[in-house]
Protein backbone atom coordinates (compact mmCIF):
# COMPACT_ATOMS: atom_id res chain seq x y z
CA UNK A 1 0.00 0.00 0.00
CA UNK A 2 1.27 3.49 -0.75
CA UNK A 3 0.45 6.81 0.83
CA UNK A 4 -1.90 9.12 -1.06
CA UNK A 5 -0.12 11.15 -3.71
CA UNK A 6 -0.09 14.94 -3.51
CA UNK A 7 -1.47 16.83 -6.46
CA UNK A 8 1.04 19.12 -8.13
CA UNK A 9 0.36 22.21 -10.18
CA UNK A 10 -1.28 21.27 -13.49
CA UNK A 11 1.28 21.02 -16.27
CA UNK A 12 1.48 19.75 -19.83
CA UNK A 13 2.30 16.06 -20.11
CA UNK A 14 5.49 15.51 -22.17
CA UNK A 15 3.65 13.40 -24.69
CA UNK A 16 6.45 12.05 -26.89
CA UNK A 17 8.68 11.22 -23.95
CA UNK A 18 5.83 9.43 -22.14
CA UNK A 19 5.04 7.34 -25.22
CA UNK A 20 8.72 6.46 -25.60
CA UNK A 21 8.86 5.38 -21.96
CA UNK A 22 5.88 3.07 -22.41
CA UNK A 23 7.57 1.33 -25.36
CA UNK A 24 10.96 1.28 -23.67
CA UNK A 25 9.60 -0.43 -20.56
CA UNK A 26 7.49 -2.84 -22.59
CA UNK A 27 10.43 -4.16 -24.62
CA UNK A 28 12.96 -3.67 -21.81
CA UNK A 29 10.88 -5.85 -19.46
CA UNK A 30 9.35 -8.10 -22.11
CA UNK A 31 10.06 -11.18 -19.99
CA UNK A 32 7.77 -9.72 -17.32
CA UNK A 33 5.16 -8.91 -19.99
CA UNK A 34 5.11 -12.57 -21.00
CA UNK A 35 4.96 -13.71 -17.38
CA UNK A 36 2.01 -11.41 -16.66
CA UNK A 37 0.02 -12.16 -19.79
CA UNK A 38 0.67 -15.74 -20.91
CA UNK A 39 -2.02 -17.55 -18.84
CA UNK A 40 -4.65 -15.06 -20.00
CA UNK A 41 -3.43 -15.14 -23.60
CA UNK A 42 -3.56 -18.93 -23.63
CA UNK A 43 -6.95 -19.21 -21.92
CA UNK A 44 -8.64 -16.48 -23.96
CA UNK A 45 -7.21 -17.66 -27.29
CA UNK A 46 -8.28 -21.27 -26.78
CA UNK A 47 -11.79 -20.47 -25.50
CA UNK A 48 -12.46 -17.77 -28.11
CA UNK A 49 -11.23 -19.95 -30.97
CA UNK A 50 -13.31 -22.92 -29.82
CA UNK A 51 -16.37 -20.72 -29.31
CA UNK A 52 -16.17 -19.39 -32.88
CA UNK A 53 -15.56 -22.87 -34.32
CA UNK A 54 -18.54 -24.32 -32.46
CA UNK A 55 -20.77 -21.48 -33.67
CA UNK A 56 -19.86 -22.34 -37.26
CA UNK A 57 -20.50 -26.03 -36.59
CA UNK A 58 -24.01 -25.06 -35.48
CA UNK A 59 -24.48 -22.87 -38.57
CA UNK A 60 -23.29 -25.69 -40.84
CA UNK A 61 -25.98 -27.98 -39.40
CA UNK A 62 -28.63 -25.26 -39.78
CA UNK A 63 -27.72 -24.67 -43.45
CA UNK A 64 -27.69 -28.40 -44.15
CA UNK A 65 -31.18 -28.75 -42.64
CA UNK A 66 -32.43 -25.81 -44.69
CA UNK A 67 -31.06 -27.24 -47.95
CA UNK A 68 -32.51 -30.66 -47.18
CA UNK A 69 -35.98 -29.11 -46.82
CA UNK A 70 -36.03 -27.64 -50.32
CA UNK A 71 -38.37 -29.82 -52.45
CA UNK A 72 -37.46 -31.19 -55.85
CA UNK A 73 -40.82 -30.20 -57.39
CA UNK A 74 -42.44 -26.79 -57.76
CA UNK A 75 -44.38 -26.94 -54.49
CA UNK A 76 -42.45 -25.16 -51.71
CA UNK A 77 -41.96 -27.12 -48.54
CA UNK A 78 -42.08 -25.81 -44.97
CA UNK A 79 -38.96 -23.98 -43.83
CA UNK A 80 -37.42 -25.94 -40.97
CA UNK A 81 -36.80 -24.34 -37.62
CA UNK A 82 -33.25 -23.41 -36.79
CA UNK A 83 -31.64 -26.09 -34.63
CA UNK A 84 -31.21 -25.07 -31.03
CA UNK A 85 -27.82 -23.66 -30.12
CA UNK A 86 -26.03 -26.38 -28.11
CA UNK A 87 -25.65 -25.43 -24.42
CA UNK A 88 -21.91 -26.04 -24.56
CA UNK A 89 -21.61 -23.48 -27.38
CA UNK A 90 -23.42 -20.86 -25.30
CA UNK A 91 -21.38 -21.67 -22.20
CA UNK A 92 -18.10 -21.49 -24.10
CA UNK A 93 -18.99 -18.13 -25.61
CA UNK A 94 -19.86 -16.74 -22.18
CA UNK A 95 -16.66 -18.19 -20.72
CA UNK A 96 -14.52 -16.62 -23.46
CA UNK A 97 -15.90 -13.18 -22.67
CA UNK A 98 -15.70 -13.74 -18.91
CA UNK A 99 -12.01 -14.55 -19.19
CA UNK A 100 -11.45 -11.20 -20.92
CA UNK A 101 -13.35 -9.40 -18.15
CA UNK A 102 -10.85 -10.76 -15.62
CA UNK A 103 -7.79 -10.72 -17.87
CA UNK A 104 -7.73 -7.00 -18.66
CA UNK A 105 -7.72 -5.65 -15.07
CA UNK A 106 -5.37 -8.44 -13.96
CA UNK A 107 -2.81 -7.44 -16.60
CA UNK A 108 -3.34 -3.76 -15.83
CA UNK A 109 -2.77 -4.11 -12.08
CA UNK A 110 0.32 -6.28 -12.51
CA UNK A 111 1.92 -3.91 -15.04
CA UNK A 112 1.08 -0.74 -13.11
CA UNK A 113 2.68 -2.22 -10.01
CA UNK A 114 5.70 -3.39 -12.00
CA UNK A 115 6.40 0.10 -13.35
CA UNK A 116 5.30 2.28 -10.43
CA UNK A 117 6.36 0.15 -7.47
CA UNK A 118 9.09 -1.94 -9.14
CA UNK A 119 7.18 -4.99 -7.92
CA UNK A 120 8.24 -8.26 -9.50
CA UNK A 121 5.10 -9.84 -10.98
CA UNK A 122 3.75 -13.02 -9.49
CA UNK A 123 1.70 -15.63 -11.27
CA UNK A 124 -0.72 -13.62 -13.39
CA UNK A 125 -3.99 -15.22 -12.34
CA UNK A 126 -3.21 -14.98 -8.62
CA UNK A 127 -3.74 -11.22 -8.36
CA UNK A 128 -7.45 -11.71 -9.11
CA UNK A 129 -7.75 -12.54 -5.41
CA UNK A 130 -6.01 -9.35 -4.28
CA UNK A 131 -7.64 -6.22 -2.96
CA UNK A 132 -5.79 -4.10 -5.52
CA UNK A 133 -7.47 -6.02 -8.34
CA UNK A 134 -10.96 -5.44 -6.97
CA UNK A 135 -10.25 -1.80 -6.17
CA UNK A 136 -9.15 -1.40 -9.78
CA UNK A 137 -12.34 -3.09 -10.97
CA UNK A 138 -14.31 -0.79 -8.67
CA UNK A 139 -12.57 2.20 -10.22
CA UNK A 140 -13.50 0.98 -13.70
CA UNK A 141 -17.13 0.55 -12.66
CA UNK A 142 -17.14 3.99 -11.06
CA UNK A 143 -15.85 5.62 -14.25
CA UNK A 144 -18.33 3.61 -16.28
CA UNK A 145 -21.23 4.94 -14.22
CA UNK A 146 -19.97 8.52 -14.09
CA UNK A 147 -19.21 8.70 -17.81
CA UNK A 148 -21.43 6.08 -19.39
CA UNK A 149 -24.72 6.80 -17.60
CA UNK A 150 -24.95 10.49 -18.62
CA UNK A 151 -23.95 9.50 -22.17
CA UNK A 152 -26.78 6.96 -22.29
CA UNK A 153 -29.24 9.51 -20.94
CA UNK A 154 -28.35 11.70 -23.92
CA UNK A 155 -28.00 9.16 -26.71
CA UNK A 156 -30.99 6.90 -25.99
CA UNK A 157 -33.63 9.68 -26.29
CA UNK A 158 -31.88 11.04 -29.38
CA UNK A 159 -31.85 7.58 -30.96
CA UNK A 160 -35.55 7.17 -30.21
CA UNK A 161 -36.25 10.64 -31.63
CA UNK A 162 -34.34 9.79 -34.83
CA UNK A 163 -36.23 6.52 -35.26
CA UNK A 164 -39.53 8.37 -34.79
CA UNK A 165 -38.58 10.89 -37.47
CA UNK A 166 -37.76 8.10 -39.90
CA UNK A 167 -41.01 6.27 -39.25
CA UNK A 168 -43.09 9.44 -39.73
CA UNK A 169 -41.38 10.48 -42.96
CA UNK A 170 -42.69 9.55 -46.36
CA UNK A 171 -40.60 7.50 -48.80
CA UNK A 172 -37.88 9.42 -50.61
CA UNK A 173 -37.88 12.29 -48.11
CA UNK A 174 -35.15 13.19 -45.67
CA UNK A 175 -36.29 15.29 -42.69
CA UNK A 176 -34.05 18.31 -42.07
CA UNK A 177 -34.22 17.57 -38.34
CA UNK A 178 -32.26 14.35 -38.87
CA UNK A 179 -28.98 16.24 -39.03
CA UNK A 180 -29.15 17.32 -35.38
CA UNK A 181 -29.38 14.03 -33.43
CA UNK A 182 -26.13 12.60 -34.89
CA UNK A 183 -24.36 15.91 -34.29
CA UNK A 184 -25.58 16.07 -30.70
CA UNK A 185 -24.62 12.44 -30.08
CA UNK A 186 -21.15 13.09 -31.51
CA UNK A 187 -20.71 16.11 -29.26
CA UNK A 188 -21.88 14.11 -26.24
CA UNK A 189 -19.41 11.35 -27.13
CA UNK A 190 -16.52 13.80 -27.40
CA UNK A 191 -17.40 15.36 -24.04
CA UNK A 192 -17.64 11.92 -22.43
CA UNK A 193 -14.26 10.91 -23.89
CA UNK A 194 -12.63 14.11 -22.62
CA UNK A 195 -14.11 13.56 -19.16
CA UNK A 196 -12.84 9.97 -19.14
CA UNK A 197 -9.33 11.12 -20.06
CA UNK A 198 -9.42 13.63 -17.19
CA UNK A 199 -10.29 10.89 -14.72
CA UNK A 200 -8.58 7.76 -16.07
CA UNK A 201 -5.43 8.23 -13.97
CA UNK A 202 -7.42 7.23 -10.90
CA UNK A 203 -6.98 3.64 -12.15
CA UNK A 204 -3.18 3.42 -11.77
CA UNK A 205 -3.67 4.92 -8.31
CA UNK A 206 -6.06 2.15 -7.34
CA UNK A 207 -3.73 -0.47 -8.82
CA UNK A 208 -0.89 0.54 -6.50
CA UNK A 209 -3.09 0.93 -3.43
CA UNK A 210 -3.52 4.73 -3.44
CA UNK A 211 -7.13 4.95 -2.31
CA UNK A 212 -7.02 8.52 -1.02
CA UNK A 213 -6.43 10.11 -4.40
CA UNK A 214 -9.86 11.42 -5.38
CA UNK A 215 -11.53 12.15 -8.68
CA UNK A 216 -11.35 15.89 -8.01
CA UNK A 217 -7.58 15.67 -7.47
CA UNK A 218 -7.11 13.78 -10.73
CA UNK A 219 -9.37 16.18 -12.62
CA UNK A 220 -7.44 19.23 -11.40
CA UNK A 221 -4.04 17.68 -12.03
CA UNK A 222 -4.83 16.65 -15.61
CA UNK A 223 -6.55 19.90 -16.58
CA UNK A 224 -5.58 20.78 -20.14
CA UNK A 225 -4.21 17.29 -20.84
CA UNK A 226 -7.26 15.29 -21.91
CA UNK A 227 -6.29 15.11 -25.57
CA UNK A 228 -2.65 14.51 -24.76
CA UNK A 229 -3.69 11.48 -22.72
CA UNK A 230 -6.03 10.29 -25.45
CA UNK A 231 -3.40 10.79 -28.16
CA UNK A 232 -0.79 9.03 -26.07
CA UNK A 233 -3.01 6.01 -25.51
CA UNK A 234 -3.76 5.83 -29.24
CA UNK A 235 -0.07 6.10 -30.11
CA UNK A 236 0.87 3.47 -27.54
CA UNK A 237 -1.60 0.73 -28.43
CA UNK A 238 -2.86 1.85 -31.85
CA UNK A 239 0.01 0.64 -34.08
CA UNK A 240 0.23 -2.89 -32.60
CA UNK A 241 -3.58 -3.23 -32.55
CA UNK A 242 -3.74 -2.28 -36.23
CA UNK A 243 -0.97 -4.78 -36.94
CA UNK A 244 -2.90 -7.49 -35.11
CA UNK A 245 -6.09 -6.60 -36.98
CA UNK A 246 -4.28 -6.82 -40.31
CA UNK A 247 -2.89 -10.24 -39.37
CA UNK A 248 -6.35 -11.45 -38.31
CA UNK A 249 -7.88 -10.29 -41.59
CA UNK A 250 -5.13 -12.00 -43.53
CA UNK A 251 -5.82 -15.27 -41.70
CA UNK A 252 -9.61 -14.94 -42.01
CA UNK A 253 -9.46 -14.28 -45.75
CA UNK A 254 -12.80 -13.08 -47.06
CA UNK A 255 -15.43 -13.93 -44.41
CA UNK A 256 -18.29 -12.17 -46.28
CA UNK A 257 -19.37 -15.43 -47.93
CA UNK A 258 -22.90 -16.61 -48.71
CA UNK A 259 -23.30 -19.59 -46.39
CA UNK A 260 -26.35 -20.86 -48.30
CA UNK A 261 -24.17 -21.42 -51.36
CA UNK A 262 -21.51 -23.31 -49.43
CA UNK A 263 -21.31 -26.95 -48.48
CA UNK A 264 -21.00 -28.02 -44.86
CA UNK A 265 -17.30 -28.70 -45.39
CA UNK A 266 -16.76 -25.22 -46.87
CA UNK A 267 -18.63 -23.61 -43.98
CA UNK A 268 -16.46 -25.47 -41.48
CA UNK A 269 -13.36 -24.48 -43.44
CA UNK A 270 -14.41 -20.85 -43.16
CA UNK A 271 -15.21 -21.41 -39.49
CA UNK A 272 -11.74 -22.81 -38.89
CA UNK A 273 -10.16 -19.76 -40.52
CA UNK A 274 -12.23 -17.36 -38.44
CA UNK A 275 -11.60 -19.36 -35.27
CA UNK A 276 -7.83 -19.14 -35.82
CA UNK A 277 -8.12 -15.42 -36.63
CA UNK A 278 -10.19 -14.78 -33.50
CA UNK A 279 -7.83 -16.76 -31.28
CA UNK A 280 -4.78 -15.01 -32.73
CA UNK A 281 -6.20 -11.52 -32.48
CA UNK A 282 -7.55 -11.77 -28.93
CA UNK A 283 -4.29 -13.25 -27.68
CA UNK A 284 -2.24 -10.60 -29.46
CA UNK A 285 -4.42 -7.78 -28.09
CA UNK A 286 -3.90 -9.00 -24.53
CA UNK A 287 -0.16 -9.25 -25.15
CA UNK A 288 0.13 -5.59 -26.26
CA UNK A 289 -2.21 -4.13 -23.61
CA UNK A 290 0.72 -3.32 -21.27
CA UNK A 291 1.80 -0.65 -23.76
CA UNK A 292 -1.32 1.37 -22.96
CA UNK A 293 -1.13 0.64 -19.24
CA UNK A 294 2.52 1.65 -19.29
CA UNK A 295 1.62 5.00 -20.83
CA UNK A 296 -0.94 5.57 -18.07
CA UNK A 297 1.63 4.56 -15.44
CA UNK A 298 4.14 7.14 -16.65
CA UNK A 299 1.44 9.78 -16.99
CA UNK A 300 0.38 9.07 -13.42
CA UNK A 301 3.96 9.37 -12.22
CA UNK A 302 4.34 12.69 -14.03
CA UNK A 303 1.33 14.28 -12.33
CA UNK A 304 1.75 12.65 -8.93
CA UNK A 305 4.98 12.03 -7.00
CA UNK A 306 5.67 8.30 -7.04
CA UNK A 307 9.17 6.96 -6.33
CA UNK A 308 10.86 6.17 -9.65
CA UNK A 309 11.39 2.49 -10.33
CA UNK A 310 14.04 2.88 -12.98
Amino acid sequence: MTEASSVITPAKLPLIDTIRRSYRDYFGHFRDVIFITWPWVLASSVTMGLAVWMQFAWMARAVADLKASVPVGPTPGPVPQMPAVPPETLVLGILANLILVFAIPSIAVAWHRRLLLDEAPGFAVRNVMSGDFWRYVGGCLMLGVLIGLPLLLVTVPLTYFTASLWSNTGPGKLPSELIWPPVMMAVAGIIALAALMHLVLVLPARAIGDQKLGLHDVWVATRGNAWRLFGGLCASVGPPVLLGQAAALAIAGHPGADLLKMSAGEIMGLGSQLAIASATSVGFYLLVLPLGFGFLSHAYRYFFPVPASN
